[in-house]
């Protein structure tokens, strides 16, 4: 719902459903850290919820977003130091 309401311009829309996403996401993550597909899932939600801010003109809570996003791609891409997707998420954060 959030890449919808982002591509019809609906800012605000966008930004609670990625929210919404993010908590989700969050939870999830809380509860199994070693899970790494739901670690990248979050850092997904933290880029989604940074582009709206940065778009919306928040650009210190666009920031805010993008390093939770680039801390977990950074651990991740430590644990698995082969992987070569978890390079190219960090080398795109």
């Amino acid at each position: 719902m959030g890449n919808v309401s982002k591509g019809q311009g609906e800012l605000a829309d966008a930004l609670k459903n990625y929210s919404d996403s993010l908590a989700i996401r969050e939870k999830l993550a809380s509860r199994d850290p070693s899970n790494v597909d739901w670690q990248h899932d979050l850092s997904v939600s933290y880029d989604n919820v940074g582009d709206v801010l940065r778009d919306q003109g928040d650009l210190a809570g666009a920031l805010k977003s993008y390093r939770d996003s680039l801390a977990i791609r950074e651990k991740l891409a430590t644990q698995d130091p082969s992987n070569l997707g978890r390079k190219y998420d960090l080398a795109a954060s």
